[in-house]
């Protein structure tokens, strides 16, 4: 068995930088860390919330965009990630059933892999795919010439995970830890919905 794991709301919560970071890009009127993440939850994007509530012109949009992509993934702000709940755990327990494999759009491996370092679960991967912004998961998944099977699991906090999991014919696993809610996830219809990846490890367990 092999489990396909994204990196970014479910295994690292990224929230408190990317709210962060839109307050520095778009500091006024200001939003409160819940009141953004409310609108996230909901399915708004960063270019939404800027046209409805900032009232910002597709000009300003795209230097909101472009300065978004050569900040996020920078150390400092990397260092405001935290290590999801049970997620240690979790990896031992799905490591126990077949091999790892992190999967996640980030634009940059060397980020990825420190920060895996620094909560000690590097070594628990057979590979880290990076698909860094040039081709779509599924592509990069399928270039690693894996032996996936209809037990394989993706489990992802997006609907793009979702759809990636069809795409590789493979079972997905929602996860509501991440940028999208319940109700949300639903709409695409992924094998398993948990509120973590260590709710999804622990129904192994029993």
């Amino acid at each position: 068995m092999i489990f396909i794991i994204d990196f970014d709301g479910t295994l690292i919560c990224p929230k408190h930088r990317i709210y962060k970071l839109f307050c520095e890009l778009a500091p006024q009127p200001a939003l409160s860390f819940d009141a953004y993440w409310a609108l996230k939850m909901a399915g708004l994007s960063n270019a939404d919330i800027l046209r409805r509530y900032y009232d910002w012109l597709d000009t300003q949009i795209n230097r909101f965009n472009s300065l978004w992509m050569s900040t996020i993934e920078t150390r400092d702000y990397l260092k405001l990630d935290n290590l999801i709940t049970g997620v240690p755990s979790a990896l031992v327990t799905l490591k126990s059933l077949g091999a790892l494999y992190l999967c996640t759009s980030r634009q940059y491996e060397s980020g990825v892999v420190s920060q895996l370092q620094e909560h000690d679960i590097f070594a628990i991967f057979e590979r880290v795919i990076v698909t860094g912004k040039a081709r779509d998961k599924a592509e990069a998944i399928l270039d690693c010439n894996l032996d996936l099977t209809n037990d394989c699991w993706l489990i992802g906090d997006t609907g793009k995970d979702v759809i990636t999991s069809r795409e590789i014919n493979i079972r997905s696993c929602a996860v509501t830890t991440g940028v999208m809610n319940i109700f949300n996830l639903r709409k695409y219809a992924p094998d398993a919905i948990h509120l973590s990846i260590d709710h999804f490890a622990q129904t192994f367990r029993n």
